[in-house]
């Protein structure tokens, strides 16, 4: 049960880090065309909700990944380990 509130907690935390840095992205690139005053980023912040929309769920998306992957592997409530490499990983002693 607690894996799910995990999970859940995880995915809001996504959510939240992917609006932020598509923001921070969206001023990036409009501070650039400012600066630059480029065609292509011109046509691309046209419309600045939709961007921010495709930034956002891209990097949600490689967010939700790297939760999987080696280096993000949270456990998901399962019991206290830090994976170290090659198979091994320290762990709790009294675990779950």
């Amino acid at each position: 049960m607690e894996a799910i509130f995990h999970f859940v907690f995880e995915l809001l935390k996504i959510a939240i880090l992917s609006s932020a840095y598509a923001i921070i992205l969206v001023s990036i690139l409009s501070f650039l065309n400012k600066r630059m005053s480029n065609e292509f980023l011109t046509k691309i912040l046209n419309s600045k909700f939709k961007t921010w929309v495709v930034f956002g769920f891209l990097i949600s998306v490689s967010l939700f990944t790297y939760m999987f992957s080696y280096w993000g592997n949270h456990g998901l409530g399962d019991y206290a380990r830090i994976p170290v490499g090659y198979g091994k990983e320290v762990s709790e002693i009294n675990g779950t």
